[in-house]
């Protein structure tokens, strides 16, 4: 844990002294403060609108997170301070859960700037905080899910351009695969729609916290993080 709890520590400051995180903090909040007053107004109903806000802010995840994690693994390669961090008495495991908790301590920092839109509800208005919670919960679920794809494919390469690209261009596929499994027949349809990440959002969204969907959300996690470990592990060896 001390080893893990470094790490973040390490990856957290490298955010902050970079450009990459206030530009990403810039655009989320410009882009989310923008549709949250367009809501405000087209929606008129104060239970509705942070619900929907969430469902964008996801959308918006696409195109944020390549940029948070395609330096993870990646500019160490390129400078070679990955062999130095391989050759300390940490685990490649450690490394992984170390890189994905800070850049998931990132996207959750970003968040919880939203939370003054649900002051500002509260004030106005009454909205239903069942929703709300669970739409949070599936959101940062659903972003986790995104970051250990990013942290994979930044383990893939030295490339930071091409981690990204990877990283926009799978997270592409698993949001639309659901849409896509809806033209065929079943067993194949209901396969597709289980592998899309935002038909297991769906239902958080909607106040509905179904453990099958945290569990689906865990697993792909976990698996990401263990595959960019075993990666790491076989760059030591090799």
């Amino acid at each position: 844990m001390k080893n893990i709890s470094a790490i973040i520590t390490r990856e957290l400051k490298s955010y902050f002294v970079s450009p990459i995180a206030y530009a990403v903090l810039f655009v989320f909040l410009l882009i989310s403060g923008y549709y949250f007053y367009i809501y405000i107004y087209e929606i008129g109903d104060a239970c509705r609108v942070i619900p929907y806000l969430l469902s964008f802010i996801g959308f918006i995840s696409l195109f944020t997170t390549p940029f948070i994690t395609m330096r993870l693994v990646a500019e160490e390669k390129k400078t070679g301070t990955i062999e130095v961090l391989l050759t300390n008495p940490v685990l490649e495991l450690e490394i992984s859960a170390g890189k994905f908790l800070a850049s998931l301590l990132l996207y959750l920092s970003i968040i919880f700037v939203t939370f003054f839109y649900v002051i500002i509800l509260s004030i106005y208005g009454s909205p239903d905080f069942g929703p709300i919670f669970s739409g949070y919960l599936g959101l940062i679920l659903l972003e986790a899910t995104f970051l250990s794809v990013g942290l994979l494919f930044s383990t893939m390469t030295s490339n930071q351009i091409i981690a990204a690209i990877l990283t926009f261009g799978v997270l592409l596929l698993f949001w639309l695969i659901g849409w896509v499994g809806s033209y065929f027949q079943r067993p194949y349809r209901d396969i597709l729609q289980y592998l899309s990440f935002i038909e297991h959002y769906e239902d958080f969204g909607k106040g509905i916290i179904d453990t099958k969907h945290i569990i689906f959300y865990l697993s792909v996690i976990g698996f990401n993080i263990f595959l960019s470990s075993k990666i790491m592990e076989s760059r030591k060896r090799n």
